[in-house]
């Protein structure tokens, strides 16, 4: 690092001494926590950076410094931290709904989470347009809508929905984000709603189904996404693991944080949430 111009403490009080004091001063150091000059502000953030881009995220585990021109105390560095700016809180998940990554902050070392699960298309956010092939992708949609809606009629095998924004689990009825309101009553299907969701019976549920596999799609619109525990028409099955990441500090406590690649339904990690865990984006 290079430091422009060191200055006098007493610039205030005697400009015209100041001048005379001024001097260059060029020097290079390999130490990163080098902070008694004026660029030190910058550098610290860039050093205390967490590696996932989180900004509300202490790392505990920092390499020391090359240079041994000066060292630091735990008091010093834990002044250092001080100067990160924390811009963006974690957002903690809403326990309704498929999430692409999830990230669990836990007191304690966790047991391995595994799950296998079936989906269809093969993501989630899949944008639809006038392509040949995006309109092949939503053609096996509807097949495997249709597959995985007998499926849960005959054999009571739940399953879930993304549709755009809004979320769908068919269970022992069909519970919905409230985004689809409007829709709903646009289309006469009965529903009742309950806190941030809707609730409609039973013998409703084929009503929405027919929805979905009919909606006009336009180039805004994403290709709805079906998630499942059990195997349904063109389905692609893949597992999630559990995967141990660091050790952090956050809002004052240490954490060992977990990473889960999904999709996966938040429903399905409620194990994950005992013993005082947290799950965040």
């Amino acid at each position: 690092m290079k430091c422009k111009e060191k200055k006098s403490f007493d610039e205030d009080k005697n400009p015209k001494r100041v001048k005379e004091e001024i001097s260059l001063v060029n020097f290079e150091t390999d130490d990163p926590f080098e902070i008694f000059f004026d660029n030190y502000k910058e550098n610290i953030e860039e050093i205390l950076q967490p590696e996932d881009n989180n900004e509300n995220v202490e790392l505990l585990d920092t390499k020391e410094p090359k240079s041994s021109k000066s060292k630091l105390t735990d008091n010093d560095f834990m002044n250092i931290l001080k100067f990160t700016k924390i811009e963006k809180p974690l957002k903690k998940c809403n326990v309704f709904g498929i999430c692409q990554q999830l990230k669990i902050l836990s007191n304690n070392e966790l047991d391995g989470f595994k799950i296998t699960l079936y989906k269809f298309p093969f993501e989630m956010n899949l944008k639809f347009d006038n392509s040949e092939i995006i309109k092949k992708i939503f053609l096996i949609f509807v097949s495997s809508l249709k597959d995985a809606f007998k499926k849960y009629k005959e054999e009571k095998k739940e399953f879930f929905v993304k549709f755009n924004c809004d979320f769908l689990h068919f269970g022992s009825e069909l519970k919905t984000t409230k985004g689809l309101k409007k829709i709903l009553l646009a289309n006469e299907i009965n529903f009742t709603e309950e806190d941030e969701y809707i609730h409609i019976p039973f013998n409703e549920i084929c009503l929405v189904v027919d929805l979905i596999l009919n909606i006009n799609l336009t180039v805004t619109s994403t290709i709805p996404f079906v998630l499942s525990k059990y195997p349904f028409e063109n389905s692609m099955v893949y597992s999630v693991n559990m995967k141990k990441i660091r050790t952090i500090k956050q809002e004052g406590k240490i954490y060992i944080s977990y990473i889960l690649n999904g999709p996966i339904w938040l429903e399905f990690c409620d194990d994950l949430l005992e013993h005082n865990n947290k799950i965040v984006w």
